[in-house]
């Protein structure tokens, strides 16, 4: 197993996100990738702008956990 703290920080960072639920990845790439507003995910995913924040804030918190635990992943099928 790799030592997290050898990994490449985009490869820790890409790994953590795809064990986020995929409401709150989808919404936080949005955001930070496709540099979109929260007005226009929130069109975009058919929901609204409150719930982009709430999303997107889970998202980062979870994103934030992760990381601080090396993102280890139970192996998935």
């Amino acid at each position: 197993m790799v030592n997290a703290q050898s990994e490449p920080a985009g490869s820790r960072v890409s790994e953590a996100l795809m064990m986020l639920e995929m409401e709150q990845r989808d919404v936080l790439l949005a955001l930070h990738y496709g540099r979109l507003t929260v007005a226009e995910v929130a069109t975009q995913f058919d929901i609204s702008p409150a719930l982009v924040s709430r999303r997107a804030l889970a998202a980062l918190r979870s994103l934030r956990r992760l990381l601080d635990q090396g993102a280890q992943a139970p192996e998935r099928l």
